[in-house]
This record gives structure tokens, C-alpha cells and sequence, in this order.
């Protein structure tokens, strides 16, 4: 727990410009004078909470300026921003109004059909979406230590693990009675990557992340590269296909920003006959979709069709090529978010289960030999 407090406290730090600078150094005071939790616990959580109260106070005096700024540069409108606030234009504007005076620069640009930020407004914006999602953290974790709520996560998931890992954790969570709520966003890489960046992400599995200073990779699999088909294709019944065999087939892609067709693209311009793509697309959901309906080879990662293959509606057949062709599986954590116990039990719990999931993964997965055949022998 000191360790922690000594993360919030170092992290509150940079707030110094914000003119708090005092909740800061306590928390660090305070986390060096909690080395035995258990026994000052009522001490510490009365320190912590009292300057945590002044923090707020401090933010709140900024947070009606900082509100109708931000709601102006959402809508465009002093008039908009009015009505979406319960209050007047004219109030808006001389807000606006005295915090260009404070800065000594214009913040928007006032045009015949609304109001634009300059460059100087764009900064203050995001500075003040930053403080109030601190702030909206600040409040959670504060009543995660109070034991007023559950804890709470803001995870992000690519679209071809959504549908097989997130009832898997949920039925984990049910299992082990763990008080967290989530928020689940599925998305690409790229746009998880950028949530976590933002700061908008506790934790995101997605492909081929590397660790950034704002957060870290806490789990890296890899996910053979290999063609997905129905049970009744003719490549049903085989452990491998060469890369080369697939100019044969009319193939389903992933799109060109995932990194398998990057990966797929120098491979294909090696060989002496380019396969056929019939459809390209950034939707996993389609992929699957398509090879249901029809006779038709999507190449794909092993690890995003695992549970078809598990229940027996696909075959996934390896790819072999004279480089290994896969991808990486990664588990990310923000790196400036104060941790829980509850949050540190649910990274651990998406941990548990992606390795459940790469090792059940591993083998090739075949057919069954249909019933009669079997019966025959």
C-alpha cells in the first residue's frame, strides 16, 4: 500500500502548475509514514482523504470556467454550450471572455456560423479533458478506498477475442466474487493503442504493442499465421498448406493496417504467382461471417478463431513458409494509473485466461472423422 501511495503521490506532483502542489508531497510524506499499513490504517486514510478534499476543492474552483470551455469547443457554440449547461450566453461568453484576458490569447476563433479554438484554445482544451479525467479517477479510486463502490476498469479488446474471451472473464469474476465493474470497448489496434495513450484505457489486448511510457506490455503471445475454412473444404483434412498452394484459392484478407498482412504482403511478393483476394476487410465478424456462408479460405490468426475451431464449425490450418509468419498477442497496462486491488486482480485474471487460451490453442485442430466412418471401422 505505501508503494502505491507513493505512485498517486508522485503522480499528483505534476500538478504543481495547477496551483495544488501540496496533496502531492503529503501523499508522499504520507506513504513513507505507512510502511505498516495495518497499523495506521485509520491515520493514513484520514491523511489521505483530507488532502485528496482540498485537491478537489482546488480543481472545482477552476471547474466552471473549464466546463463551459470545453463544452464550446464540443459544440461549436456559445449559444449551444448554453443550453446543453442550463445557463446563458452571455454568461458563457464572459467566461470565455476572462479566461482569454487571464491568458493573453485569443482561444477561438469567432466565426458568422459558431466558434473555432486557435491553436492556444486547442491546448487549453486538452490540458482541461485531461484534468477532468484525472479528477473523474481521482473520485473513483478514492471510493474504492472508502469501500463506497465496486472497483472499476475501462478495458479495451480487438473485435476477433471480443465474442471468445470477455464471457470467459466475466464468468471468472462471477466464480470469484471480484466487486468490478467495466467498461468494454472493442476496437482495432490502432484505436486501442491511441485510448491507452490518452490515458482513456486501464488495460487493452490487442496485437503487437510495445511497451510506451504510458503503458507497459505485461503479456506477449504469439498467433500462427494460417487459413480458416469450413469442415467440408478440401483443405479440411490438413495439417499444413504452403503459402505458395494458396494462389489456388480465392482468399479473404485482413486489411493492410493489420500487421499478419503487412507481414502476408511480403511473403506474397516473393512468390511467382500472387494468391487471388476476393475480399479485404478490417472486421474479424465478416471474416468468420463469409467463411460459413461459402467454400470460401480466409487467412487468419490462430488465436481469433479458436472458439469456432473449438466448436467444431471451422478448421484452422497452419501456414508454412520458410520464415514464421504470426503475430503477437499482447496484454497492456497503463502505466500512470493508480492500481487497485481490484484492478491488480483483474489484470492478473486477463492474464490467467489469454494463457488458458494460447495453451488450449496450441495443437493442431482437425475434424472429427464424421460418425458413420467412424462406426464403419
Amino acid at each position: 500500500m505505501a508503494d502505491a501511495l507513493h505512485k498517486l503521490g508522485d503522480k499528483f506532483l505534476g500538478m504543481t502548475s495547477r496551483g495544488v502542489p501540496v496533496f502531492g508531497a503529503s501523499v508522499v510524506a504520507f506513504g513513507a509514514r505507512a510502511q505498516d499499513w495495518r497499523a495506521e490504517k485509520a491515520t493514513c486514510m484520514a491523511c489521505f482523504l483530507l488532502h485528496y478534499v482540498e485537491w478537489r476543492m482546488a480543481m472545482l474552483l477552476i471547474s466552471r470556467a473549464a466546463l463551459l470551455l470545453d463544452e464550446v469547443a464540443r459544440v461549436g457554440s456559445i449559444r449551444g454550450a448554453a443550453d446543453k449547461l442550463n445557463t446563458s450566453p452571455s454568461a458563457v461568453n464572459r467566461h470565455i471572455l476572462g479566461l482569454e484576458a487571464q491568458y493573453g490569447v485569443r482561444l477561438f476563433e469567432r466565426l458568422p456560423r459558431g466558434m473555432r479554438l486557435t491553436p492556444a484554445g486547442e491546448v487549453l482544451v486538452s490540458n482541461i479533458r485531461r484534468w477532468r479525467r484525472e479528477q473523474e479517477q481521482g473520485d473513483i479510486q478514492v471510493q474504492e478506498l472508502q469501500g463506497l463502490r465496486r472497483g472499476h476498469a475501462r478495458v479495451g479488446i480487438i473485435d476477433s477475442l471480443a465474442d471468445d474471451l470477455m464471457p470467459r472473464i466475466f464468468k471468472r469474476l462471477n466464480e470469484t466474487d471480484r466487486r468490478v465493474t467495466l467498461d468494454v470497448l472493442v476496437g482495432g489496434t490502432a484505436k486501442l493503442a491511441e485510448e491507452l495513450t490518452a490515458g482513456t484505457l486501464d488495460l487493452a489486448i490487442c496485437f503487437n504493442l510495445k511497451s510506451r511510457k504510458e503503458f507497459d506490455v505485461a503479456l506477449v503471445l504469439p498467433s500462427q499465421a494460417g487459413v480458416a475454412v469450413r469442415l467440408d473444404h478440401a483443405l479440411a483434412q490438413r495439417k499444413s498448406v504452403c503459402l505458395d498452394e494458396l494462389a489456388a484459392y480465392e482468399l479473404i484478407l485482413p486489411h493492410s493496417s493489420f500487421v499478419l498482412r503487412q507481414a502476408l504482403e511480403e511473403a506474397f511478393d516473393r512468390l511467382p504467382l500472387r494468391p487471388k483476394e476476393i475480399v479485404t476487410t478490417n472486421s474479424t465478424m465478416i471474416m468468420k461471417a463469409l467463411m460459413s456462408q461459402g467454400n470460401h479460405v480466409a487467412v487468419i490468426g490462430s488465436l481469433s478463431v479458436r472458439r469456432e475451431v473449438r466448436a467444431g464449425e471451422l478448421v484452422f490450418i497452419p501456414i508454412t513458409y520458410d520464415r514464421p509468419l504470426t503475430t503477437e498477442l499482447s496484454l497492456a497496462v497503463q502505466a500512470h494509473h493508480f492500481q487497485t486491488p481490484a484492478r491488480l486482480d483483474l489484470v492478473e485474471i486477463f492474464r490467467q485466461e489469454l494463457l488458458d487460451l494460447a495453451n488450449d490453442d496450441l495443437a493442431p485442430h482437425l475434424p472429427a472423422p464424421p460418425r458413420h466412418a467412424a462406426a464403419a471401422r
